[in-house]
């Protein structure tokens, strides 16, 4: 059995169609116009944690070595974090830093950074 239809005259054939949103009105139908921020996360960086936390501590005066022995951890814990060593720090070290300097601890959860998708 063979087909009459290659891969190339079915993509110039649209046999089906499908709404878009560029289409902003499908029959009697209004599509919904995606938000600009469906695909991107309200949820800080791992960057962005580490510069709120440098500037809530460089407005007191205090550097990343002092804090982490204050907060009962080993003395280049935090450093190694804001250094960009570590890339992520335990719940109760982040809880702890958000009491400590008042920043909301939302603030302080990190989300995953999307890799950029590059076509070929």
């Amino acid at each position: 059995m063979r087909f009459e239809r290659s891969s190339v005259s079915i993509a110039e054939q649209h046999s089906r169609s499908f709404p878009t949103a560029q289409e902003k009105l499908v029959g009697n139908f209004q599509l919904a116009i995606p938000a600009e921020k469906s695909d991107k996360s309200a949820m800080a960086t791992v960057d962005q944690i580490r510069r709120t936390i440098a500037a809530a501590m460089e407005k007191v005066g205090e550097g990343p070595v002092s804090v982490a022995i204050d907060l009962g951890l080993e003395r280049n814990h935090l450093r190694d974090f804001m250094e960009g060593k570590k890339q992520s720090l335990k719940t109760e070290v982040m809880l702890l830093i958000s009491e400590r300097y008042s920043i909301p601890f939302k603030d302080l959860i990190v989300t995953k950074e999307k890799a950029i998708r590059r076509s070929a």
